[in-house]
Order: C-alpha cells, then sequence, then structure tokens
C-alpha cells in the first residue's frame, strides 16, 4: 500500500488490497526468502507506474505539457515546479473516460535473473538479488554450577535497504532475533533408529515468554539498494542470521567455554566447564 501510494501521489489509506482468493488470483508458490518487500514490491511499483503513465498521457494532452514534467503529488497529477497546474485522479477519470465509476488497469511481473556459479571457483557475478548484512550483540549470565545460561540482552543490527515501514522493520529484526534465540537455546529434533521422539509441542522444546531477555533492541541500518523498490530490500531473515554466534560467543566471553553446535543446552555447557577444568588440572 505504500509504494502504491508513493508511485502515484496518494494516501496510504486510499490504497485497498484484495486478499488473495484462489479461485480468482494468479497462483503463487509461497512467501519464502524476504522476497515480499523486494519481488512483489517491484511488481506493485511498476503497475503502479503504468496507471501514472496513462493519467500523465492525459492531463498532458489537457495542459499542452510534456508528460515528462509532470509528477504525482497529493492525489493530483500536477507540473513540476507549478502546483497550481494540474488535475485531480477524479478529473483525469472524467477527462479520459468521459464519466466517473471507470476503472484502469495494469499488471506487471518482477523476474529477477541470476549467473550460475562457476563449479570450479563456487564465484557468480550475481548469485542472489541482495545480501542480508547483520550483526548481534548478546548479554548473557552463565550459572557455572548448573551450565544454565540466560540470554539478558539481544542488540539486533540489519541493513534492510530504504525503510518502507520502518517500524515493521524494526519488528522483523525483533521478531526474526527471537525465534533465531529458541534455534540457538532449545529446539532440537531428537531420533532414536530413525523415529522421532519429540514430534509434538508437549516434548518439542521452544522459547517461551520466560526466556525472553530483559531488552530486545532492534536498530535499521538504511543502505538503499539500486534496484528495490525505493531501495527496499527484504528484511525477514536479516536479524536470525547472527543470533546464535553471538550467543556463543558471549558466553565464551563470561566463562571460556566454546560450543560449537546448537543448541546450546546447559549439559553441553556444564560439559564443557568440566572439561575446561580437567585440562587446567592435568
Amino acid at each position: 500500500g505504500q509504494i502504491v501510494g508513493e508511485e502515484l501521489g496518494i494516501a496510504v489509506d486510499g490504497v485497498h488490497i484484495v486478499q488473495p482468493d484462489t479461485d480468482v488470483t494468479p497462483y503463487d508458490t509461497i512467501t519464502a526468502g524476504s522476497r515480499s518487500t523486494y519481488h512483489m514490491g517491484n511488481a506493485v511499483r511498476l503497475a503502479a507506474g503504468k496507471i501514472k503513465t496513462e493519467l500523465c498521457e492525459v492531463v498532458a494532452a489537457k495542459l499542452e505539457v510534456d508528460p515528462g514534467d509532470l509528477i504525482a503529488r497529493n492525489g493530483r497529477i500536477i507540473v513540476r515546479g507549478m502546483e497550481e497546474r494540474g488535475m485531480t485522479i477524479g478529473e483525469i477519470f472524467l477527462a479520459k473516460f468521459g464519466s466517473l465509476g471507470t476503472t484502469l488497469a495494469a499488471e506487471a511481473v518482477c523476474q529477477p535473473t541470476a549467473a550460475h556459479m562457476d563449479p570450479e571457483t563456487g564465484q557468480s557475478e550475481k548469485c542472489t538479488e541482495y545480501w542480508f548484512p547483520s550483526a548481534t550483540a548478546a548479554e548473557v549470565e552463565v550459572d557455572a554450577e548448573t551450565g544454565r545460561v540466560k540470554v539478558l540482552q539481544l542488540i539486533s543490527v540489519g541493513d534492510t535497504g530504504t525503510a518502507i515501514n520502518p517500524r515493521h522493520c524494526e519488528q522483523q529484526l525483533v521478531g526474526a532475533a527471537v525465534m533465531h534465540l529458541g534455534l540457538t537455546m532449545f529446539e532440537e529434533m531428537i531420533f532414536d533408529e530413525g523415529q522421532l521422539l519429540n514430534g509434538s509441542l508437549l516434548d518439542y522444546q521452544v522459547a517461551s515468554i520466560k526466556d525472553m531477555p530483559e531488552a530486545v533492541r532492534p536498530i535499521v541500518v538504511q543502505v538503499p539498494h539500486e534496484d528495490g523498490p525505493f531501495g527496499a530490500k527484504g528484511a525477514g531473515e536479516t536479524g536470525a542470521l547472527t543470533v546464535a554466534p553471538a550467543i556463543a560467543n558471549a558466553i565464551h566471553d563470561a566463562v571460556g567455554v566454546r560450543i560449537r553446535d546448537l543448541p546450546i543446552t546447559p549439559e553441553k555447557v556444564l560439559r564443557a566447564l568440566v572439561a575446561m577444568k580437567e585440562d587446567r588440572g592435568a
């Protein structure tokens, strides 16, 4: 909605998004790969741009100006630098169709390209549309008697490109960090002779509200992406990538042991502490 509003120069509350219905809307696979903002956003902006082009052609003919001199702003198409010269979108529809209650439609496709990686070097000129630069800082408290680790604070820093909705980007960073906190500290599928032993939430441990840090602080870094819609890119995975190494490094800084496999359970920490003491005693 914000992308359409920005492209057409209208308020966000003037954009109505129709929820997908598989009976009438085009088929899509899944929402994955942090692609909604980048891929869908680009397609939406391209489609809105086609509508804007048609609107500008009508205004250009009416006002006898070059379409390139027109911009969309505040629900109107105006001459750049001369806001008094322009037409509202309603006036444009009336001029184009001769009546109100009419419709313009447009569609667009965002189809990114990629270059295959060289099988010998593993290098590619473009193996993905964008990367997820991120960093996490963690403060932990470790009980040396039991091996229990309490995460006191997480700071999640992520490059989201241009933040179309900064608050939502912050929520994405926090949500991803909390999800990966669970993967780092608790979540594990346990098998015995090929049989899954903890196949329900009764046995599969996830982070609860009591496991949450006292503070989770998101920091959004905005480095516009040259091909993203208004410089934006996906942020769904950004906050997840560095949580586990940050917590593991914090544990090492606290008690001097390095845990290299997940989840970081109290048993693993305690065994590592015992092994470290034995090594020092030897």
